[in-house]
Protein backbone atom coordinates (compact mmCIF):
# COMPACT_ATOMS: atom_id res chain seq x y z
CA UNK A 1 0.00 0.00 0.00
CA UNK A 2 1.34 3.04 -1.13
CA UNK A 3 1.41 6.02 2.09
CA UNK A 4 2.04 9.27 0.05
CA UNK A 5 2.61 10.60 -3.54
CA UNK A 6 6.02 11.61 -3.08
CA UNK A 7 9.06 9.36 -4.41
CA UNK A 8 11.94 9.40 -1.52
CA UNK A 9 15.39 9.28 -2.98
CA UNK A 10 18.03 7.53 -1.33
CA UNK A 11 21.73 8.70 -2.32
CA UNK A 12 23.73 5.22 -2.30
CA UNK A 13 23.32 1.66 -2.85
CA UNK A 14 25.63 0.51 0.17
CA UNK A 15 24.19 -0.58 3.54
CA UNK A 16 22.50 2.07 4.52
CA UNK A 17 20.92 3.51 1.62
CA UNK A 18 19.17 -0.16 0.52
CA UNK A 19 18.19 -1.33 4.08
CA UNK A 20 16.51 2.37 4.06
CA UNK A 21 15.11 1.44 0.83
CA UNK A 22 13.55 -1.90 1.87
CA UNK A 23 12.34 -0.47 5.41
CA UNK A 24 10.35 2.36 3.57
CA UNK A 25 9.29 0.41 0.84
CA UNK A 26 7.58 -2.13 3.42
CA UNK A 27 6.25 1.24 4.62
CA UNK A 28 4.89 1.69 1.72
CA UNK A 29 6.54 4.37 0.26
CA UNK A 30 8.06 4.72 -3.33
CA UNK A 31 11.95 4.87 -3.37
CA UNK A 32 14.65 5.06 -6.06
CA UNK A 33 18.19 4.21 -4.72
CA UNK A 34 21.03 6.22 -6.52
CA UNK A 35 24.51 5.10 -7.12
CA UNK A 36 27.35 6.43 -8.80
CA UNK A 37 29.39 3.52 -8.96
CA UNK A 38 28.55 1.37 -12.13
CA UNK A 39 28.92 -1.77 -10.35
CA UNK A 40 29.21 -3.58 -6.90
CA UNK A 41 33.32 -3.46 -6.03
CA UNK A 42 35.31 -3.87 -4.02
CA UNK A 43 36.03 -0.51 -2.53
CA UNK A 44 37.97 0.73 0.87
CA UNK A 45 38.58 -1.47 3.94
CA UNK A 46 36.23 -4.40 5.50
CA UNK A 47 32.57 -3.80 6.42
CA UNK A 48 32.17 -5.04 10.27
CA UNK A 49 28.89 -5.48 11.44
CA UNK A 50 28.10 -5.73 15.13
CA UNK A 51 25.18 -8.07 16.48
CA UNK A 52 22.43 -5.24 17.21
CA UNK A 53 23.00 -3.98 12.75
CA UNK A 54 23.01 -7.80 12.34
CA UNK A 55 19.56 -8.26 14.31
CA UNK A 56 17.94 -4.85 12.54
CA UNK A 57 18.67 -6.51 9.40
CA UNK A 58 17.00 -9.62 10.38
CA UNK A 59 13.83 -7.61 11.48
CA UNK A 60 13.75 -6.36 7.76
CA UNK A 61 14.09 -10.01 6.95
CA UNK A 62 17.65 -9.76 5.09
CA UNK A 63 20.19 -10.86 7.77
CA UNK A 64 20.67 -14.31 5.98
CA UNK A 65 21.38 -12.73 3.31
CA UNK A 66 24.16 -10.64 5.19
CA UNK A 67 25.53 -13.99 6.76
CA UNK A 68 26.05 -15.96 3.92
CA UNK A 69 29.64 -15.26 3.28
CA UNK A 70 30.26 -13.27 6.49
CA UNK A 71 33.04 -13.94 8.74
CA UNK A 72 32.03 -14.80 12.54
CA UNK A 73 34.97 -13.07 14.39
CA UNK A 74 35.60 -14.69 17.74
CA UNK A 75 37.55 -10.88 19.10
CA UNK A 76 36.75 -6.82 18.20
CA UNK A 77 39.59 -5.48 18.76
CA UNK A 78 41.02 -1.61 19.23
CA UNK A 79 44.54 -0.44 18.72
CA UNK A 80 46.23 2.67 18.34
CA UNK A 81 46.61 3.75 15.00
CA UNK A 82 50.57 4.37 15.85
CA UNK A 83 51.54 1.83 17.83
CA UNK A 84 49.38 -1.07 17.18
CA UNK A 85 48.72 -1.12 21.06
CA UNK A 86 45.62 -3.02 21.92
CA UNK A 87 43.11 -0.70 23.63
CA UNK A 88 40.01 -2.88 23.76
CA UNK A 89 39.36 -6.43 23.26
CA UNK A 90 35.71 -7.35 23.28
CA UNK A 91 34.40 -11.77 22.65
CA UNK A 92 32.19 -12.25 19.87
CA UNK A 93 30.82 -15.39 17.97
CA UNK A 94 29.11 -17.48 20.30
CA UNK A 95 29.73 -15.33 23.04
CA UNK A 96 27.88 -12.38 21.28
CA UNK A 97 24.80 -14.97 20.09
CA UNK A 98 24.59 -15.44 23.69
CA UNK A 99 25.22 -12.09 25.19
CA UNK A 100 23.12 -9.92 22.48
CA UNK A 101 20.87 -12.69 20.42
CA UNK A 102 22.86 -12.17 17.61
CA UNK A 103 26.38 -12.80 16.02
CA UNK A 104 28.42 -9.92 14.69
CA UNK A 105 29.55 -10.07 11.05
CA UNK A 106 32.44 -9.58 8.94
CA UNK A 107 32.65 -8.85 5.01
CA UNK A 108 34.88 -7.27 2.23
CA UNK A 109 33.34 -4.21 1.21
CA UNK A 110 30.46 -4.25 -0.99
CA UNK A 111 29.60 -7.85 -0.95
CA UNK A 112 26.84 -7.65 2.04
CA UNK A 113 25.35 -4.44 -0.08
CA UNK A 114 25.08 -6.55 -3.45
CA UNK A 115 23.07 -9.29 -1.38
CA UNK A 116 21.13 -7.21 0.77
CA UNK A 117 20.38 -5.78 -2.84
CA UNK A 118 18.64 -8.68 -4.47
CA UNK A 119 15.83 -8.07 -1.55
CA UNK A 120 14.87 -4.41 -1.86
CA UNK A 121 11.67 -4.66 -3.71
CA UNK A 122 9.48 -2.94 -6.80
CA UNK A 123 11.54 0.40 -7.95
CA UNK A 124 14.64 0.52 -5.79
CA UNK A 125 15.82 -3.18 -6.68
CA UNK A 126 17.97 -1.78 -9.07
CA UNK A 127 20.41 0.80 -7.92
CA UNK A 128 20.11 3.86 -10.72
CA UNK A 129 23.60 5.18 -11.77
CA UNK A 130 23.78 8.97 -10.92
CA UNK A 131 25.27 11.33 -13.33
CA UNK A 132 27.12 14.27 -12.61
CA UNK A 133 27.61 17.37 -14.49
CA UNK A 134 30.79 19.50 -13.80
CA UNK A 135 29.93 21.86 -15.78
CA UNK A 136 29.52 25.26 -14.29
CA UNK A 137 27.04 28.28 -15.62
Amino acid sequence: MKTSESTIGIVGAGIGGLVAAIALRRAGHDVIVFEQAKQFARVGADINLTPNAVRALDGLGVGEAARVTAARPSHRISRTYDTGEETSRLEMADSAEERYGCAAAHHPPRRPARRIGRHVPGRAGRARQARRDHRRG
